[in-house]
């Protein structure tokens, strides 16, 4: 490894660094205005993801043909988007939490704009699956750090709340009207990809006008949770020690030391203490993030997770299904890279606390000079095992992890219930989900309202309560020829029941964790809900065409199928319809609406299921988490042993202070 830079080669760099921060540093705007324009681009980018999904489903039959993309290929491209996204979700996360969430957000942009005109311009089928790939990857940089955004820059109450309601309103807006323009648009899909360049373009101008930098906040909290750190840490200040305080040049200085970035200062030769000019400092730190940045973790965990989902998606149209040799191959190393990333987090983190702490009880009063027994400051984990020990952050997503498998699961099989037993048309099918779009944009407003005046686990139970409901109805109430009015008109307004708690579990997800892990934990929280929706497919799938493979058996009905819109979930059964048609007795009558009914409501029964355990969760872990949404020290009393901002404030102290004695090291509130 080599040796530090000298002070001259650091303080060019910073000047060098200094001019470009320059250039690239929007004008000022008044304080309404960047609020106003960072919301419309975080809100902006999460509907044209979104959007994404629901044209996709529906125009990839005409995009298909346009390229001459094979039968046998037709889902990869929709898979791709959801299959890159999704794994990288974490690693994005933990990349904008290292590197800036302002940067990471405005190039995700400039990604997304490139790879929808370069879609719109490709020809072959390779190719437009390659396009959808790095879709997904812009994707995956957007969302966890534009919640980052929004958790850091805005603190806690009312205009919070309402931010994080409007990204949740965002996601089934953009969904439903990419299924409506998807229909509407299908056989000139290029233009899909016209408009959504364009729109992403317009919002990359307001974010690269809008969005804050690190440690720079859009409104100043009234009530501001680090004035009880600066009271604690101040006799420890007055021993040359560093303290945290309030004003931006110290937070700066303080967000360039905290964690990783410990050994990168290096102590005055005059003044006890004292690190190098901010600027110079500063700049050390980002030459180390490279260097300290978990590549095997990204590796291990990206890794285990594309062949986790792949292998589950890929199991129903396998040649032999689940004992097809690359699925049992596929399974078993995905584990194994999960596994090992989990033991290498941990490794990580007792490593980087030795650092951080100091390796031995000769370590003395500066953290930066226990930088002796390493040679360079340790790699930072990317998923550090201990935010699972935040407060509830585990069953909050468990709980959304549940609610969000039975949503979109129940989404997808209404889709295929109205086209392929009721026989609806696509374009009209994608009219009969506006009435889900109007009560999700509902859901998520009054959300926003009553955040900070509702419990939490009250909105939890009752849209988890709206979602099981929606599950009964499509198991017990749905045929072929029940009116939509009497039966899918209510599964599809009640489904959306789990939009009503989307603001409080992202709020406190992000709240729990702190200000250093805000990308990290959005990440978490979308990356639980792709997961969901992988997992939740494909054993809905399993279970669907299980219960129609028996009804066919018992019935000995001919399935016969006709040209559908070819969602997913539609070609995972598609091929086991294709082989009992063949094997049926061709003079049979012909019963395909019973049967696929039949394995669909088996799936919903599924579904509920889910819920009813979101419920039990919710009850049993998340009755004491109160409002989460209330104003900045109102809700968690910083000053409260055992409370997020407490825990979060011990922890600070305890990773910038090591006593002179190991032994005499106690976190504030844990003795």
């Amino acid at each position: 490894m080599s040796m530090p830079r000298s002070v001259s080669e650091l303080r060019r760099g910073a000047l060098s660094s200094r001019k470009l921060t320059h250039i690239l540093t929007p004008p000022t705007l008044p304080a309404t205005t960047r609020i106003v324009l960072s919301l419309i681009s975080i809100c902006g980018v999460t509907i044209l993801t979104s959007f994404l999904g629901g044209g996709l489903t529906i125009a990839l039959p005409s995009m298909a043909k346009s390229v001459n993309l094979s039968q046998e290929l037709l889902s990869w491209p929709l898979s791709m988007f959801s299959l890159v996204s999704g794994a990288l979700l974490l690693v994005m996360g933990s990349m904008a939490d290292a590197f800036g969430r302002r940067p990471v957000f405005l190039v995700g942009i400039l990604v997304f704009a490139g790879m929808s005109i370069a879609t719109s311009a490709m020809q072959t089928g390779e190719g437009l699956i390659g396009c959808c790939a790095g879709l997904g990857l812009a994707a995956a940089m957007l969302i966890p750090s534009g919640v980052g955004i929004l958790g850091s820059s805005i603190p806690e109450g009312p205009i919070k709340n309402r931010s994080f309601a409007a990204i949740g309103a965002a996601q089934p807006i953009g969904f439903i009207l990419g299924l409506i323009l998807g229909g509407l648009l299908a056989e000139r899909w290029r233009v899909i990809f016209w408009v959504l360049a364009a729109c992403a373009a317009a919002f990359g101008i307001c974010a690269f006008l809008s969005l804050p930098n690190e440690g720079e906040e859009l409104i100043r909290s009234s009530n501001q949770s680090s004035d009880n750190l600066t009271a604690n840490a101040a006799p420890l200040a007055m021993e040359g020690r560093p303290s945290t305080t309030s004003s931006p040049q110290d937070a700066k200085r303080t967000a360039s030391s905290s964690r990783t970035d410990l050994g990168a200062s290096t102590p005055s030769s005059t003044t006890r203490g004292a690190p190098l000019a901010t600027e110079t400092h500063a700049d050390m730190s980002r030459s180390l993030r490279l260097k300290t940045f978990d590549w095997v973790g990204a590796f291990l965990s990206t890794g285990g997770l594309v062949m986790l989902t792949f292998a589950l998606a890929d199991a129903e149209t396998a040649p032999h299904g689940w004992k097809t040799s690359y699925v049992l191959a596929l399974l078993p190393t995905s584990i194994a890279l999960l596994v090992a990333f989990s033991f290498w987090e941990r490794f990580l983190e007792r490593k980087q606390r030795t650092y951080e702490l100091g390796s031995s009880s000769a370590a003395t009063l500066h953290p930066t000079r226990n930088a002796t027994f390493f040679k360079a400051p340790p790699t930072t984990p990317l998923l550090p095992p201990s935010i699972w020990g935040a407060p509830r952050f585990a069953a909050t997503l468990l709980v959304i992890f549940l609610a969000w498998l039975s949503f979109n699961v129940m989404s997808y099989l209404s889709t295929l219930v109205l086209q392929e037993v009721q026989r609806v048309s696509p374009t009209r099918t994608s009219l009969y989900f506006l009435p889900m779009v109007a009560m999700g944009l509902a859901l998520n407003i009054f959300a926003g309202y009553v955040v900070g005046r509702i419990k939490a686990h009250y909105l939890i139970i009752g849209g988890a309560t709206a979602g099981a409901v929606a599950c009964v109805i499509m198991s017990v109430a749905v045929q072929p020829t029940t009116a939509y009015y009497k039966a899918m008109l209510w599964v599809l307004i009640l489904q959306v029941g789990p939009d009503v708690f989307f603001p409080c579990g992202s709020l406190y997800a992000s709240k729990s964790v702190g200000r250093q892990h805000q990308a990290l934990a959005g990440s978490l929280f979308n990356t639980t809900i792709r997961l969901a929706t992988s997992l939740g497919l494909a054993i809905s799938s399993s279970i669907s065409t299980s219960v129609t493979k028996a009804a066919v058996a018992k019935s000995g009905a001919r399935l016969v199928t006709r040209g559908l819109m070819m969602h997913p979930s539609i070609l995972l059964a598609q091929p086991f319809v294709q082989r009992a048609a063949a094997g049926a007795a061709s003079g049979s009558e012909a019963k395909p609406v019973e049967a696929l009914l039949k394995g669909y409501q088996a799936a919903s029964w599924f579904c509920f299921a889910a819920s009813v355990m979101s419920i039990v969760v919710a009850l049993a872990r998340l009755r004491s988490i109160g409002i989460v949404g209330g104003m900045e020290g109102k809700v968690e009393d910083s000053t409260r042993p055992n409370s997020p901002a407490r825990d979060q404030q011990a922890y600070e102290l305890e990773t910038i202070v090591a006593a002179g004695d190991r032994k005499t090291v106690t976190p504030l509130g844990r003795r």
